[in-house]
């Protein structure tokens, strides 16, 4: 199936309507373009001289009802030829507007063989009567509204993919938080505590003699606690913010990735308005941190330790997280493949 190209008349003329967007005084958005042999070889605006204020931003400079601040897009258009040394004999100009009597005279003899205009701008009949004399073709050129639409189409696609980028680095990013404040200052459990000290009478044995301590302190006083010994993990509870501090000896056991995986599968706990899930998810962090080290040293599993399928779900969330990114970015494109379809055949 052959596609249906836009012709070369409406082509070049597009091209003008996009020059006179660079147009200077607001009277008239004036753009021409100089064709030879089907290639651009110059193009025009009109606007001020190089240097000089533009009407946007002092205002018009008005004469006789003509502002004379300005020089036409198509005298802009034959200086830069003249400038460059590039002939304009056998040309043909695209302008938006239909050009006045002095562009006129300089384009006859500047050799211009063919004026095109997109829009009737203050015809005078004594620029029809010289082109007509001087055998000059004139045409307005039209152009297929359907092109427009092809190009609105184009540029509103583009601008879908972009917010479809977006919006799927947004979900990833939600994803990927580890954040971890919670909706209240969280009270520690007795059972948690005696946990712990289980625990750590247990790991007393181990080569390493772990210890895991749980501080809960207000935020302003951060600063009194003391730097992390090498077989310690801290869980430091601020106000309502939960941290993960690792001594040095332990950061193999217990990776940043690591911690930062426990605190991020806790946080739709800790921001629970339910104190008995904030603690369900201050137990879980601490479960968690036992699983891995009992994992690594082989010790005996209690009822309290993670199962493996839990311990997959906090430190491989990506793989669930991707899922749902991908059922979400598909469902979004389906509404805006569907709205557009829809918008396209009314």
């Amino acid at each position: 199936m052959v596609r249906d190209r836009i012709s070369w008349q409406q082509y070049f003329m597009m091209q003008a309507l996009v020059i006179s967007q660079r147009s200077t005084c607001d009277r008239a958005l004036v753009g021409s373009v100089l064709v030879k042999d089907k290639r651009m070889i110059a193009t025009g605006y009109n606007g001020s001289v190089t240097g000089e204020p533009h009407c946007d931003d002092e205002g018009h400079l008005m004469v006789d009802g003509h502002c004379v601040r300005t020089i036409h897009s198509e005298m802009n258009a034959l200086i830069q030829c003249a400038k460059n040394g590039i002939s304009t004999e056998g040309c043909a100009i695209y302008v938006t507007h239909f050009p006045c009597f002095n562009c006129t005279k300089a384009l006859v003899q500047a050799g211009i063989v063919e004026v095109n205009y997109y829009y009737d701008y203050r015809d005078n009949p004594l620029v029809m009567a010289l082109l007509s004399d001087k055998h000059i073709k004139v045409q307005k050129i039209n152009i297929d509204r359907k092109y427009l639409h092809n190009l609105e189409k184009k540029l509103r696609d583009m601008k879908t993919r972009v917010l479809l980028f977006v919006f799927v680095l947004w979900i990833s990013l939600c994803f990927t938080s580890v954040s971890a404040v919670a909706s209240g200052p969280i009270k520690v459990s007795d059972k948690l505590i005696e946990r712990i000290n289980h625990k750590n009478k247990c790991y007393a044995k181990t080569p390493l003699k772990i210890r895991l301590t749980l501080i809960s302190m207000p935020s302003q006083h951060s600063e009194q606690v003391q730097k992390v010994k090498n077989n310690q993990v801290l869980i430091l509870l601020m106000d309502n913010d939960l941290r993960i501090k690792v001594g040095s000896k332990m950061q193999k056991i217990l990776s940043v990735s690591k911690c930062n995986a426990i605190i991020l599968y806790v946080s739709k706990y800790l921001r629970s308005n339910d104190k008995i899930k904030q603690n369900q998810g201050l137990e879980k962090a601490v479960n968690a941190i036992y699983t891995i080290i009992d994992q690594e040293y082989n010790l005996p599993f209690d009822s309290s330790d993670l199962t493996s399928k839990e311990m997959d779900k906090i430190l491989h969330p990506q793989r669930n997280n991707l899922i749902w990114t991908v059922v979400v970015v598909v469902i979004f494109s389906f509404i805006i493949t569907y709205t557009q379809r829809r918008r396209f055949s009314l």
